[in-house]
């Protein structure tokens, strides 16, 4: 046993003096990196003020491609940067002015080119039908799905587009009939269903979704009038997510909220600018 102590003291004194030597070279260069530093700053006199040889110009060409943020973070590092802030305020203010004149040229004319509105008034209608038709099922119907250990084909694929909804980062697993039960026990989830906010649906969603036009509502309607409901829900959220009036009306939401991102920031630096 006392081999043994002595050997773990050997190595430990060892293991020290290993540390200690790569202690010393870290040192060692951190004093070589420190001198050749302070050469620098004899060479350079006041390197810390060598910015203030800068024209604001300069810095402008640089802060053209920041957001507002970083902008007027910028005027906060000194006072030299707040007077470069101050003095480029108006190309900052005129450079917003033409962006949001832009986007209010191409809003305009989105709304020119939106002849398909009956057309989504439409796709709406139907998907509010889709809906009354899952209010009125009940809870018998919801319970009979639930105890099918081998539901129907047809059945088993419309339920797995349902529950995919409820999984926007689903894998292949996912879609099969028990992961469909474990949302279906929710008594909550008809409703969620119907809360479902279009614009979530991811592009791997909707490409499972789009299935549903490969059946038939008479192939729904033979094997399970409950899971024809789901089916006309299904139907009629792919339709409006499909339609050209949807993806006008995603542009043209996203143009309103910029627009109004742009004039609350031409608004602070107006005040700013005096």
């Amino acid at each position: 046993m006392l081999l043994n102590l002595q050997k773990e003291l050997e190595l430990l004194q060892t293991n020290n003096q290993e540390q200690n030597y790569k202690l010393q070279n870290i040192f060692h260069n951190f004093s070589i990196t420190n001198n050749q530093l302070k050469g620098l700053y004899i060479q350079i006199p006041n390197p810390q003020n060598l910015l203030n040889k800068v024209r604001p110009e300069i810095f402008n060409y640089f802060l053209e491609f920041v957001d507002l943020k970083s902008y007027l973070s910028f005027g906060l590092v000194s006072r030299r940067a707040y007077q470069t802030i101050i003095r480029m305020m108006p190309n900052r203010i005129a450079q917003i002015q033409q962006i949001l004149m832009r986007r209010k040229q191409k809003l305009q004319y989105l709304m020119e080119q939106n002849s398909e509105n009956d057309l989504f008034q439409d796709l709406l209608q139907r998907k509010q039908n889709a809906e009354q038709s899952l209010d009125i099922l009940t809870k018998r119907d919801i319970n009979e799905m639930k105890k099918m250990s081998h539901p129907p084909v047809i059945v088993e694929k419309v339920m797995a587009m349902v529950c995919i909804l409820f999984i926007s980062q689903f894998k292949d697993e996912n879609l099969n009939w028990a992961s469909c039960l474990k949302i279906i026990e929710n008594i909550q989830f008809i409703q969620q269903l119907k809360c479902l906010d279009i614009e979530n649906i991811n592009d791997k969603q909707l490409k499972v979704l789009q299935n549903v036009h490969s059946i038939s509502e008479q192939q729904v309607q033979r094997v399970s009038q409950a899971c024809l409901s789901f089916y006309f829900f299904i139907r009629a959220v792919v339709e409006i997510r499909e339609s050209k009036v949807y993806k006008v009306k995603s542009q043209k939401d996203l143009l309103e909220k910029q627009i109004k991102k742009d004039q609350m920031a031409l608004l602070y630096l107006q005040k700013m600018n005096g």
